[in-house]
């Protein structure tokens, strides 16, 4: 119902991602085992801002997937300062 008050329809309209200036070395962490993000969308994002940022190689995102990592193990598994806080360092 809000979409419809807001946007005037039922879905809200598409995003154009080109409009998002990624930083250099954008890196996109995705767990193997994550319960909250859907693998589809996060795989849909991925590809959509490679394909916005295609034209500037040094901010073509990268994808860092830790297949055994669930939506929290980013930040509270014991391994997460190997497996994620040395690759943003």
């Amino acid at each position: 119902k809000k979409n419809e008050e807001h946007y005037k329809q039922k879905q809200p309209p598409q995003y154009d991602l080109s409009k998002i200036n990624l930083p250099p070395k954008t890196l996109f962490f995705t767990g193997g085992m994550d319960t909250l993000a859907d693998p589809t969308d996060v795989n849909r994002l991925i590809r959509l801002m490679q394909i916005a940022t295609a034209d500037d190689a040094s901010k073509m995102p990268l994808d860092y997937n830790i297949l055994s990592y669930d939506h929290l193990d980013f930040t509270i598994a014991i391994t997460a300062n190997v497996q994620v806080y040395d690759k943003i360092l």
